[in-house]
């Protein structure tokens, strides 16, 4: 089973209530976003949905996330850009900044679930629930 981790993002530009030039950094786990109305918590959802599947979006950034595959973790960034045309989806880079191919993102995740919002591991919700993980 893949398992893929959001690190760090970093919006450049947003039409919509993110703060510009504002990183946002998770940790291994369940992280909770939290504030009030209209304070940019689905935004930052969809920003993330948005930009590693729509071909033509709004907003541009940064995504760092890991992918760990039989115990071995790789890191990445997901470069999304206020893009359109036929391959405009964001692009990703390896640390070294090498280009790697856009289907390291279709075998790590299910587009379904970025669909639907995100969702709680029950591995992980149990782990809470035993106190294993504490929650900011």
């Amino acid at each position: 089973m893949n398992k893929f981790i959001i690190k760090d993002i970093l919006i450049e530009n947003s039409t919509k209530d993110i703060a510009k030039g504002e990183k946002y950094s998770f940790s291994e786990g369940i992280n909770f976003i939290c504030g009030n109305n209209e304070a940019g918590k689905s935004s930052l959802m969809k920003f993330i949905k948005d930009g590693f599947f729509l071909e033509k979006g709004e907003d541009s950034g940064k995504i760092y996330f890991d992918i760990i595959r039989d115990n071995n973790k790789t890191s990445y960034r997901a470069d999304i850009k206020l893009s359109a045309g036929k391959d405009g989806r964001c692009k990703i880079f390896d640390t070294a900044s090498n280009p790697v191919p856009y289907s390291v993102i279709e075998q790590a995740i299910n587009r379904k679930y970025f669909e639907q919002g995100f969702y709680i591991n029950l591995d992980d919700l149990n782990l809470v629930k035993n106190n294993d993980v504490s929650l900011i």
